[in-house]
């Protein structure tokens, strides 16, 4: 049986030519879907938009229109001085950093997984977490860090594997480093600049485990 996948970008800074055939185009709603193709498998791309709530409403949107057998993603992210500007992540495990309760985990809603795996089991044993605040801030960070082991942070990974765990499809995730907290320089336009570049390195290898995708 045909493989048919979802690719889920937030950014439109995270959007790049690649070398994959394009098929064509399906507009939903306001929604517009790219149909690429490669090696027999059916890749549809949506752009979600910033925030989780965004990425979790897209990535249901494009499992329940098309049937997609995987879920795939890869974008910018910031990190800890544990990794370097420009690096490419596979993380390990993705959590919520803004979910917080008197009775559970910091990263675990009530009755909800306190984190969630990416399928590429061969990973670099780097976590990520993810919320709708940008983590910038020293305190941000060491309040983050005292309760969570992680040292990538974005805004959206986490809900596309919570909505991927609930579907029982495999999530496939790789980052790029586009900032260092509290070390690089925070202007929006340098941002900017470096999301297009740390994810442009991430959908290059995450392309290279095409093959190792297609056989999980």
């Amino acid at each position: 049986m045909k493989q048919i996948w979802g690719l889920v970008i937030a950014d439109p800074n995270e959007i790049h030519d690649s070398k994959l055939k394009f098929i064509k185009q399906t507009k939903v709603g306001g929604t517009i879907f790219l149909h690429y193709e490669w090696n027999n498998v059916e890749i549809i791309i949506v752009q979600s938009g910033i925030g989780i709530v965004n990425a979790a409403m897209m990535t249901q949107k494009i499992i329940d229109l098309f049937y997609v057998n995987k879920i795939l993603n890869y974008g910018a992210v910031g990190g800890t001085d544990r990794v370097k500007l420009f690096d490419t992540i596979i993380p390990d495990s993705f959590y919520f950093h803004d979910v917080e309760t008197p009775w559970y985990p910091r990263s675990q809603t009530p009755g909800e997984k306190e984190l969630y795996k990416n399928a590429f089991l061969k990973n670099d044993g780097i976590n990520i977490a993810s919320g709708n605040s940008f983590v910038h801030k020293p305190e941000h960070l060491e309040s983050i860090r005292n309760d969570l082991q992680v040292d990538l942070f974005d805004m959206e990974s986490s809900a596309i594997a919570q909505v991927c765990f609930k579907n029982e499809i495999k999530f496939f995730c790789v980052k790029g480093i586009s900032d260092i907290i509290n070390i690089t320089k925070s202007e929006k336009q340098d941002i900017n600049s470096n999301i297009s570049k740390a994810s442009k390195n991430a959908l290059n290898v995450l392309i290279s485990l095409f093959d190792v995708i297609k056989s999980k």
